[in-house]
């Protein structure tokens, strides 16, 4: 393990046995190794990149490093969890930066395995709520993001009462891909107006679900985020003739409800406001009976290769 670089003592005992069947996340959504916690209250788990190539300066795609890190949170607070039984940690309200100063040339198909933090700050049984602090390193211990993120957790009885219309048995087997988090979400029917642009996902598929969460395949919040990225990016190729990749400066996403699979989701995205490179966009995605599945407001910066080449 990298671990010791950072310089914070860690327990020998991995937790990935004692604490997944207690948050019903599984893989390959779940992909953390190492599982452990440190003498300073925290968990630490590392991670493989899998998505390789996206148009983010920076060694990790946002959206595939709040994955790790919300499941990393989870772990978090299932381990402060005095009731020992299986609870579903869903993200409620979320709040990331981008620490990485330095403009990177970071090249495709690259493997890195990165290093990730998270503490419980707060799990209260009445109101059925938590939150996480957590953070992403490089392998040289280069911060790359922070996420403060909340979850409203339900216990098992109570999720399945809530979603039992959703219930299905799913057969793995039967599934065209390993894994999809390797993957972007395709767009489809992509249109721009003005300041606008709109598009669909489709209805959901059983296995873009895969390992979230068994028996209640739900589309991950992660793979809504990245999809809003996605779109952001078309945007501003529309836009901006010298866009080559784009720095995500802060991002905060707020998801309403869970999408499962058969539902048809459809974003918005709008451009709020700019300032020379500088870009505000608002985004939502909401089912076909248009209730609000979740929404986000993200600061991003263009980068040009004439950036990258000023800083090399």
């Amino acid at each position: 393990m990298i671990f010791d670089d950072l310089g914070i003592s860690k327990s020998g005992k991995d937790l990935s046995s004692q604490i997944c069947h207690l948050i019903d996340v599984n893989k390959p959504y779940y992909a953390l190794q190492g599982l452990c916690e440190t003498g300073s209250g925290e968990v630490y788990a590392e991670i493989d990149v899998e998505r390789l190539e996206y148009d983010e300066v920076s060694p990790i795609s946002l959206a595939e490093a709040t994955r790790h890190l919300a499941i990393l949170g989870s772990c978090a607070l299932s381990l402060i969890n005095k009731n020992k039984s299986k609870h579903y940690y869903l993200a409620s309200n979320g709040a990331i930066l981008f620490h990485s100063s330095k403009i990177s040339s970071f090249k495709g198909q690259q493997q890195r395995k990165l290093k990730c933090f998270a503490k419980a700050i707060d799990l209260d049984d009445k109101t059925r709520t938590g939150s996480v602090s957590s953070r992403i390193y490089t392998e040289n211990d280069q911060l790359i993001f922070t996420l403060d993120l909340s979850y409203l957790i339900l216990r098992e009885t109570l999720f399945k009462k809530k979603f039992r219309q959703q219930q299905t048995e799913l057969i793995q087997d039967n599934f065209i891909v390993d894994n999809p988090y390797k993957f972007p979400v395709t767009l489809k029917q992509i249109s721009i107006t003005g300041n606008r642009l709109t598009c669909t996902l489709g209805k959901i598929e059983t296995y873009q679900c895969m390992g979230h969460f068994i028996s209640y395949p739900a589309f991950p919040v992660s793979f809504l985020m990245s999809a809003f990225l996605d779109s952001i990016g078309i945007f501003l190729k529309s836009r901006y003739p010298e866009y080559w990749k784009i720095r995500i400066n802060q991002f905060n996403v707020m998801p309403n409800k869970l999408a499962f699979a058969g539902e048809e989701v459809n974003i918005e995205t709008n451009l709020l406001e700019y300032s020379g490179t500088s870009y505000h966009f608002s985004c939502h995605a909401i089912n076909e009976d248009k209730n609000l599945i979740c929404k986000i407001f993200t600061t991003i910066d263009v980068i040009t290769q004439s950036d990258i080449k000023a800083n090399e």
